[in-house]
C-alpha cells in the first residue's frame, strides 16, 4: 500500500467500518466491508481516496441492504413452500400398508370434528 493509501487506512478505517455497522447492523460483516474497500483502493488507485473509500462503503452497503432483502424473501418463500417428499416405487404390500394407514389417520379425523 502506497503512502497516501496507508494513511488513509489508518485514519479512516475506524470511521468506515462505524458507517457500515450502521448500515448492515452487523460488526462483523461490517469490518469485512471496510476491507473490502480499501482492497479495492488498493487495486483502483483513485486520485481522490477518502471521496471514493466512502462512496465505495455507501455503495457495498446498498448492496448488501439488496442481498440481505433477496435473502429473506428467498427463505420466506421456501418457507411457504410445500414439502415435496421424493417418490419411490412402492409395492403393493407398500400401497395397502399406505392406504390403511391413511384411512385409520382419517377415521381419528372424523372422531375430532364435531
Amino acid at each position: 500500500m502506497d503512502d497516501g493509501l496507508e494513511s488513509l487506512y489508518r485514519t479512516t478505517f475506524n470511521a468506515v467500518v462505524r458507517f457500515l455497522y450502521r448500515k448492515v447492523w452487523d460488526a462483523d460483516r461490517a469490518q469485512d466491508l471496510a476491507q473490502e474497500v480499501f482492497v479495492r483502493a488498493m487495486a483502483h488507485r483513485p486520485e481522490k481516496p477518502r471521496a471514493w473509500v466512502l462512496a465505495v462503503a455507501a455503495n457495498l452497503a446498498r448492496d448488501e441492504a439488496r442481498a440481505a432483502v433477496r435473502r429473506k424473501r428467498h427463505l420466506t418463500l421456501l418457507t411457504s413452500d410445500p414439502v415435496i417428499l421424493p417418490t419411490r416405487e412402492q409395492s403393493a404390500d407398500d400401497q395397502v400398508e399406505h392406504d390403511e394407514q391413511m384411512a385409520k389417520v382419517q377415521r381419528a379425523l372424523n372422531l375430532l370434528t364435531p
